[in-house]
């Protein structure tokens, strides 16, 4: 047997040892330099492959009167109706500014609100997205704005979103 091995026990464990020793200091030199103030990282894409479909879709279906805008947080278009106490209007200001809508029209003449649009998957069958979409629909419901729903699909059919629409606002040609 060789004098290295006795010396060092075989290879095969030396170098998985290496190799972990390595890894574990790549990985604490990238924790060690990151900037505990700023955590952060850019997101992969700003929609999902299937938020991205529909976008392109609304966006054929709504071009010529709306112009339509993505992830946009509920407070952007509602607001706490004035009159209450700030210990009233707080928290209810929280409430809607930590939830946001899938999709907003605005017009094109004006930029005012037409639609609010959610694109329902699979997601919005559990519990708390349930509540959470009752809480959005009902405080879109009281600011009176119009909030469509959409099933979440692989592809989508612009003639029938664009149909969807002009239904949901009768007197506005689409």
């Amino acid at each position: 047997m060789s004098p290295l091995i006795l010396l060092f026990g075989p290879p095969l464990p030396f170098l998985c040892f290496a190799v972990v020793v390595v890894v574990a200091m790549v990985l604490l030199k990238r924790f060690l330099t990151r900037d505990s103030n700023f955590p952060y990282r850019k997101a992969a894409a700003l929609f999902t492959p299937a938020e991205k479909a529909f976008l392109i879709a609304l966006d054929q279906a709504a071009a010529d009167q709306y112009r339509v805008f993505g992830k946009v947080r509920l407070g952007d278009i509602i607001d706490v109706a004035p009159g209450l106490s700030f210990k009233l209007a707080q928290p209810a200001r929280n409430r809607i500014n930590r939830k946001h809508v899938d999709f907003v029209l605005c017009r094109k003449t004006d930029y005012s609100i037409a639609f609010a649009v959610e694109l329902d998957d699979k997601s919005h069958d559990a519990p708390d997205r349930r509540r959470r979409d009752e809480f959005v629909d009902a405080a879109c419901k009281a600011a009176g704005v119009k909030l469509l729903h959409f099933p979440a699909k692989s592809s989508y059919d612009v003639q029938k979103i664009r149909k969807a629409l002009a239904e949901d606002l009768p007197n506005q040609p689409l």
